[in-house]
């Protein structure tokens, strides 16, 4: 199996969202995701570089996510994961490039979740056409497009973190769904 498999022609597109230990950031980009997409249209995972396996998502996070989060378990990031992904999003730089030295051959998919919808958002595209597009447009990943780790810092910082993850997978589906 080669080390990235071809985006999918058909069926819903694969967004794969990566923190650190899937408990706080990738789950509830996750979850809240699917509150607003088409399932249709798109279908979500996530996982964390390195993931707690079947850990449930952080009580914190989990208190400020408008979904239910009681089925969630946390899972390590997998070569397939990467591999059935469309397009992967980071919620640091670190995380992207954990990633780009363990998968160089997922490089235009990889992007932290910032970074790619500041360059989805200037495009017209959709899809994996935006994908390919916002690779093409690429810049360097900066500190103000990452999302910060809310893990233990108490409600507020977690308020905070749900309040940038909300906006930035509102954009994420609408800038994918054009």
């Amino acid at each position: 199996m080669s080390m990235m498999s071809a985006p999918s022609t058909s069926g819903p597109l694969k967004v794969l969202f990566v923190c650190t230990a899937n408990i706080c950031r990738s789950p509830y980009a996750e979850l809240y995701s699917r509150t607003l997409a088409d399932p249709d249209q798109f279908t979500f995972d996530s996982a964390g570089v390195r993931g707690i396996p079947d850990a449930p998502m952080d009580p914190t996070m989990a208190g400020v996510l408008k979904a239910d989060s009681s089925n969630f378990l946390s899972k390590a990031l997998t070569r397939q994961h990467v591999q059935w992904a469309d397009v992967v999003l980071t919620m640091e730089n670190s995380h992207r490039t954990y990633l780009i030295e363990d998968h160089p051959g997922a490089v235009k998919k990889l992007f932290t979740l910032g970074q790619f919808v500041a360059r989805s958002s200037e495009l017209s595209s959709g899809g994996l056409t935006v994908i390919a597009e916002a690779n093409a447009r690429r810049t360097l990943a900066k500190p103000e497009e990452e999302v910060t780790d809310p893990y233990r810092q108490g409600s507020t910082v977690a308020r905070e973190c749900a309040d940038r993850l909300n906006e930035l997978c509102t954009s994420l589906i609408s800038n994918l769904s054009r």
